[in-house]
């Protein structure tokens, strides 16, 4: 279905997450559009650390003080074995800066996670701390962006 809702839109290249679905998703998107894919370590998911693969439960269960700390929602803060969101926003804004460098005036769609798409919307939109937590986006969502020269 997003393979057939982007296809008519005037796209130039495919940057992926390396991460196994994204690239599937990629590949798929491909496929119908003819458009080269390039993956980008930028783009992958934020790693929670010791909470990854466990549900919201799970993790509760396992790690109750770092639950009841909300540890994934602190800026400067992770879980052990993570990254904090201060880190991945960096990682992916310098992605952003690399596509607006290597790519100028060219139509990128970018096949990423929520948390990565959360932290786009927050590069474009100049967004506080508040906001972006505030912000959802929704799963195979497209959303359109354009870089100020």
């Amino acid at each position: 279905e997003i393979a057939h809702e982007v296809s008519g839109l005037d796209i130039n290249q495919i940057i992926t997450s390396p991460l196994k679905r994204c690239e599937q998703m990629a590949q798929i998107i491909h496929k119908v559009i003819g458009v080269p894919v390039v993956v980008m370590s930028e783009f992958r998911e934020r790693s929670v650390g010791i909470f990854e693969g466990l549900t919201r439960e799970e993790a509760k269960s396992k790690h109750p003080g770092l639950w009841a700390k909300n540890i994934t929602r602190i800026y400067n803060d992770a879980p052990p074995g993570g990254e904090t969101i201060k880190e991945t926003e960096s990682r992916v804004f310098a992605g952003l800066e690399k596509i607006k460098a290597e790519y100028p005036g060219k139509n990128i769609l970018i096949v990423t996670h929520a948390f990565v798409g959360k932290l786009i919307h927050k590069f474009f939109h100049n967004m506080t701390e508040e906001q972006f937590f505030e912000y959802k986006l929704d799963n195979a969502k497209v959303v359109e962006y354009t870089f100020v020269k």
